[in-house]
């Protein structure tokens, strides 16, 4: 359902932008943007339906990741089709481009297990036993 509803309002303001003659500079990071995120979304999903089984649940936030992603892709693109260009678009949308590539590479490499993920590492040190035992630990039974 979301995918058809997200084709309709593309078709729509596609058609708009043919109909006023859009600046393509203006509409072109606007793409890259969409594909961006529309990519972000599918590797968000991908990890929640492969560690469903694993966990042996949803991620709350990782189902939104997965939803909000793609949509802001379309409203993205959307409106780079029917906003008129002015110098606001491309002053915030070019900037985000580089983000945007920084943060896919970011995820991918993630998602491929190909870079360690801050999660699995411990905060300070190496991962190995306590040399003493804590204070606060409670006393073994005799």
């Amino acid at each position: 359902m979301w995918t058809f509803l997200s084709g309709g309002l593309l078709v729509e303001a596609a058609d708009r932008a043919l109909r006023q003659h859009a600046a393509l500079l203006c509409v072109l990071p606007n793409l890259v943007l969409f594909v961006n995120y529309v990519v972000l979304g599918v590797l968000v999903r991908r990890t929640q339906i492969a560690r469903r089984p694993l966990v042996g649940g949803w991620s709350l936030c990782g189902v939104a990741m997965a939803g909000v992603f793609p949509s802001c892709g379309v409203s993205q693109l959307a409106a780079g089709l029917t906003v008129p260009p002015d110098v606001h678009m491309p002053l915030f949308d070019l900037p985000g481009v580089p983000a945007s590539l920084f943060f896919l590479w970011v995820v991918s490499r993630v998602h491929a297990d190909s870079l360690a993920d801050w999660n699995r590492r411990p905060l300070v040190g190496r991962a190995a036993a306590m040399s003493r035992r804590s204070p606060w630990a409670a006393a073994e039974p005799a």
